[in-house]
């Protein structure tokens, strides 16, 4: 049960609305945003490394399957990682 008044139960849900809009709705925008304004030639690199077939190469992000968009996140982080090692390596 919610011990304050009513305004501050309506100024709570919209901090939550801030929050939610601020920390999780980007990061699989952004994912999106990559996957969708891709290089052809990038495309082909994230879905062979996801274990993708090259039909997704043609797909958008809100085509694909749940495990598919998993899979392509995975090989994108993976590949972040990568590059970071990368990149510490020839300084």
């Amino acid at each position: 049960m919610f011990m304050g008044s009513e305004s501050q139960r309506e100024r709570g849900l919209q901090q939550i609305e801030v929050i939610k809009k601020t920390h999780f709705h980007s990061s699989a925008c952004r994912m999106q945003t990559l996957f969708d304004t891709a290089p052809d030639a990038w495309k082909v690199t994230l879905c062979f490394h996801a274990g993708l077939k090259a039909r997704h190469t043609r797909m958008t992000f809100d085509e694909l399957s749940a495990e598919e968009k998993r899979l392509i996140i995975d090989a994108i982080l993976s590949m972040k990682s990568f590059g970071h090692k990368l990149n510490t390596l020839f300084k």
